[in-house]
């Protein structure tokens, strides 16, 4: 296996300005690829957080109406999922989950 050098290096003459103005705006170059790859990447993964808070929120909501009705002793039922070509609903004990938590009943 070759031995690969540790770094590659380059030295600029103590009096060369054009030479330093051109190492730093290379310099300023990389940095800048740099964060703006962080800006985004930050702006990504904050935009995940705000969805995954939302999602998160709506199905904690579902599973504490779940227990209020549970608890007043009121029936739920989950979805039955049926092939999509097979159209067909069926309803039955339907009550107005509204009212039925404000008076702890079902109508």
């Amino acid at each position: 296996m070759a031995r690969r050098p540790g770094a590659y290096s380059f030295t600029v003459a103590e009096r060369d300005e054009t030479g330093h103005r051109k190492l730093s705006s290379l310099t300023d170059r990389g940095v800048d690829l740099v964060a703006n790859t962080l800006a985004q990447s930050n702006d990504h993964i904050l935009g995940f957080l705000s969805v995954l808070r939302a999602e998160l929120a709506f199905y904690i909501g579902c599973q504490r109406l779940r227990e209020r009705l549970g608890a007043l002793g009121l029936p739920t039922c989950p979805p039955v999922p049926l092939p999509s070509a097979e159209r067909r609903h069926t309803f039955s004990g339907l009550y107005d989950i509204s009212l039925a938590l404000q008076t702890g009943d079902q109508i």
